[in-house]
């Protein structure tokens, strides 16, 4: 549904930040995005804010979003090219329908 505006993906797990699957993948920033969202859920907590959500959505530089979606275990995370979608597509479809895939299509197992 994107195209040419996906830059990159990554599937990873929120506790470490490992990226189990990814297109144009980039690990580093998948384990900078775990503490990243950590620290977030914290500090809203900490403000007696409501809990994160399904998703936060970041303004970069350069016309690029950055796209983290949260689901039970898993982060997607996807850099985006801003000018090359409308961001209707991206909140009333991309958004819902990747996170009821991911929610079908995994099970996380710790190993024996």
């Amino acid at each position: 549904m994107l195209g040419d505006a996906l830059l990159r993906m990554d599937i990873c797990l929120v506790a470490d930040g490992r990226s189990l699957a990814g297109w144009n993948s980039h690990p580093v920033a998948c384990s900078a995005f775990a503490g990243i969202t950590r620290t977030l859920g914290e500090s809203l907590v900490a403000s007696h804010f409501p809990p994160l959500g399904r998703y936060y959505l970041l303004d970069l530089a350069q016309d690029q979003l950055l796209l983290v979606m949260v689901s039970g275990e898993l982060h997607v995370g996807m850099q985006l090219a801003g000018d090359k979608f409308h961001l209707g597509l991206l909140t009333n479809v991309v958004i819902p329908e990747t996170l009821q895939a991911l929610a079908r299509a995994y099970a996380v197992e710790s190993p024996s």
